[in-house]
């Protein structure tokens, strides 16, 4: 929850809301809180990976990574990365359904895509793993 609310705080910085199955809770955000960077977006195609079934260090351990993702090498051109950087953010939103979500570049791959996300963050989407398989998405990508 707490990974929740931070992330929410860097999108939105006027307010964040944090839910809890109990009672919504709303924090404010202080004034002097510095203006959240422009994002660079790129439009394309993403697909979905399942990264622990080969025990990938970013889906174990105490605070894995749900909503990972590998960037693939058009997403590389905006902001590169390669296996072992440090991890970026993403803001990532499915054409199709009109949801978003911020996942984490955690890998690089190889593919034809702009992006592999995890399994629950194409759920997360709005799409269907093996029925939508791909999707058209517009990536936001932070500083």
């Amino acid at each position: 929850m707490a990974l929740f609310l931070a992330l929410t705080m860097l999108i939105s910085p006027q307010v964040a809301t944090a839910v809890t199955p109990e009672t919504p809770t709303i924090v404010s955000v202080p004034a002097d809180q510095p203006p959240v960077p422009e994002a660079t977006e790129v439009r394309g195609v993403m697909s979905w990976y399942d990264a622990s079934r080969n025990w990938a260090w970013y889906t174990r351990g105490e605070n894995p990574y749900i909503y990972y993702a590998a960037a693939g090498p058009e997403l590389r051109k905006v902001k590169d990365f390669r296996w072992g950087w440090e991890p970026y953010r993403i803001r990532i939103t499915s054409t199709k359904t009109g949801k978003s979500i911020i996942a984490w570049i955690v890998d690089e791959c190889i593919c034809t895509k702009l992006v592999d996300v995890a399994p629950v963050a194409f759920k997360a989407l709005g799409l269907r793993l093996h029925a939508d398989g791909i999707g058209n998405v517009i990536i936001e990508v932070y500083p």
